[in-house]
C-alpha cells in the first residue's frame, strides 16, 4: 500500500538564507522538489518507473506562502507533502513547512502533469 503522505527533517543551511537569514524563494522550492522526488520514488511514480513507461513529469508551476519567517540557520524543520487532487493526467501536491515543534512556517503547492 502506498503511503501517501511523506515528511522529512531538515536542518536550514546558511546557503539557504539570504544575507538577513530569510529563506530564499529559490530554496523553497528546491525543498519542495527535492521531498516531492522522495515520495513519488516511494509510491512508485518517480523518474524511473515514468521514464521506462515514456513519460516524464512536468512541473506546471508552484506557489508558497509565508506563514512566519523566524527561522534561522541551523534550525531545524520537518518538510511534509501529500497528493491532494488529480484531474486527468494532472495532480496537485501539497506541502507545508514547520519548525520542529510543528508551527506552520510556509505552506505551498503545486501542479503537476505526466
Amino acid at each position: 500500500m502506498a503511503i501517501m503522505y511523506y515528511e522529512r527533517n531538515y536542518f536550514i543551511q546558511t546557503r539557504d538564507c539570504d544575507q538577513y537569514d530569510n529563506f530564499k524563494p529559490s530554496t523553497i522550492l528546491d525543498y519542495f522538489s527535492d521531498i516531492a522526488s522522495f515520495h513519488a520514488d516511494m509510491i512508485g511514480v518517480g523518474y524511473k518507473p515514468t521514464y521506462e513507461m515514456g513519460c516524464y513529469w512536468v512541473v506546471l508551476f508552484q506557489e508558497f506562502e509565508i506563514l512566519d519567517n523566524n527561522v534561522k540557520p541551523n534550525d531545524e524543520i520537518i518538510l511534509s507533502t501529500w497528493p491532494s487532487a488529480h484531474y486527468k493526467l494532472e495532480y496537485e501536491r501539497d506541502f507545508l513547512i514547520t519548525d520542529i515543534n510543528r508551527n506552520p512556517i510556509i505552506k505551498g503547492r503545486s501542479n503537476w502533469v505526466l
